[in-house]
């Protein structure tokens, strides 16, 4: 199934890069920015915060429509019971395809977007180190690749993009160790996020 999911991935981005070279226009973009995550239902119930990044590359077909190629990663930590700390946490990391939509070409717009790809959902990994230095892996990291599915919504300032989309990242790993009462539930999270874009001629 994993091998299956990268080869989808792979084949939608190949997919986005052709229509791309056969598009007359020139202008790209890149960007990256910073954000702030809550994860939703039953694993968020009592809490959650996280903080998240992002990298991208756009190609803008006119001035309103763009494709192109997203990574962001977050950790978030979230309220558990069973946990003897209290609390625990996820790492999540989005390989995405996404399309936008600018409703206006004024330097002040709103938008939509769309992402499609992967989610790799993981589990930290803990660890100790005795008396004499050495570190060794008490629990280790267990992790899980989904389908990904990223909608979005924004306003853009500029170069500046303040928006927030919902991440639907497939389950949690099926763990017989760490988390195990938050095993194989739904991962869906809020991402809050600032982005800067710099477009420029090719």
């Amino acid at each position: 199934m994993k091998t299956k999911t990268i080869f989808a991935f792979i084949a939608a981005l190949a997919m986005t890069c052709s229509l791309m070279a056969q598009t007359k226009s020139h202008t790209i973009s890149i960007g990256g920015g910073l954000g702030g995550s809550t994860l939703t239902g039953e694993l968020g119930e009592n809490g959650s915060i996280g903080l998240s990044y992002f990298l991208e590359a756009n190609y803008f077909f006119n001035e309103k429509l763009s494709a192109g190629i997203e990574f962001n990663s977050s950790a978030i930590g979230y309220s558990d019971d069973s946990s003897a700390f209290g609390f625990s946490a996820y790492g999540s990391a989005l390989y995405l395809v996404k399309g936008e939509y600018h409703f206006f070409t004024s330097k002040v717009s709103p938008y939509v977007g769309l992402g499609l790809g992967l989610a790799n959902i993981a589990t930290p990994e803990i660890t100790s180190t005795d008396g004499n230095g050495n570190e060794q892996v008490i629990t280790p990291s267990e992790s899980t690749i989904n389908f990904a599915l990223s909608p979005r919504i924004g306003v853009a300032f500029g170069n500046f993009c303040l928006d927030v989309s919902f991440n639907v990242a497939g389950k949690t790993p099926q763990t017989e160790g760490f988390n195990v009462d938050e095993s194989d539930l739904p991962f869906n999270y809020w991402i809050f996020g600032l982005r800067y874009v710099y477009p420029f001629e090719i």
